[in-house]
């Protein structure tokens, strides 16, 4: 049993964040001969697309399109999405050149929709966050202080603060470009795509997940009508089931694998 294993990260985030899931991976005696594929969606990260950095604005067509040229060609695939990343595989999963190379889609804690809460909450911790800094230290210490509720948060946003200039320390990420992003996502659900892929699909959600609530699960289930598609709860873990149990997310994930 082999296979690519493609993991893609959600809004905000970037292939650094699949670091302690992949080195669980590789680790497996199971997931000999699997090969693993962590690309930065179109302004994450360090993609910036042939244009360098000219990129103002982002869409979803041009995520796919750049996706496209991350991936291995030749089949199987395993394509798994964390949160805004299942949107591009969605569309990878109904494009007829495309579907007959994925043998299974992995959902981490996501849903075909973004929701009017969700995007209103990104939004506002976009905003929050006085970038640009004069250091790592100042970023660090001001982003602990605006979310010191919530300490994985304030973690996952240091990650994404870069330096540009020994002065200037600033996201990671096209700021605006992801902006523009999410209010098309939010008028743009991914139904018709989610209910049109035939292949199995694994539903990964956190015990105590407040982006893929119950009733978004349902509904996410019903529209994928007998189509086969499994859950998996992990308990003690929320959004970044990746980072809060990454042995128990790791385990299950090998558990799918196994099966390709």
């Amino acid at each position: 049993m082999s296979g690519t294993l493609v993991l893609l990260h959600g809004f905000m985030g970037s292939a650094l964040n699949w670091g302690p899931i992949l080195t669980r991976l590789k680790s497996r005696p199971e997931l000999r001969g699997w090969s693993f594929v962590t690309p930065d969606m179109l302004g994450h990260g360090g993609r910036r697309g042939p244009e360098a950095l000219s990129y103002e604005t982002l869409t979803h067509k041009a995520l796919v399109e750049d996706l496209k040229l991350q991936i291995p060609t030749e089949a199987p695939l395993v394509l798994l999405g964390h949160s805004f990343g299942l949107r591009p595989f969605l569309s990878l999963c109904a494009d007829p050149e495309w579907t007959h190379r994925i043998q299974a889609l992995i959902v981490e804690d996501a849903s075909p929709e973004i929701t009017g809460d969700n995007a209103t909450r990104l939004h506002k911790i976009l905003e929050r966050v006085p970038v640009p800094f004069r250091s790592r230290l100042e970023a660090k210490q001001k982003i602990e202080e605006l979310f010191a509720g919530d300490s994985r948060l304030a973690a996952f946003l240091f990650s994404n603060i870069r330096s540009k200039k020994a002065d200037e320390h600033d996201w990671r990420f096209d700021r605006e470009g992801l902006l523009s992003l999410l209010k098309e996502a939010e008028n743009s659900p991914l139904w018709s795509e989610w209910s049109k892929y035939s292949g199995p699909v694994y539903v990964f959600r956190g015990e105590h997940s407040e982006h893929l609530t119950p009733e978004r699960l349902e509904k996410a289930l019903v529209a994928r009508g007998s189509l086969e598609t499994h859950v998996i709860q992990i308990a003690q873990s929320g959004h970044w089931i990746h980072s809060d149990q990454a042995d128990a997310f790791a385990d299950e994930l090998v558990k799918v694998l196994k099966k390709f």
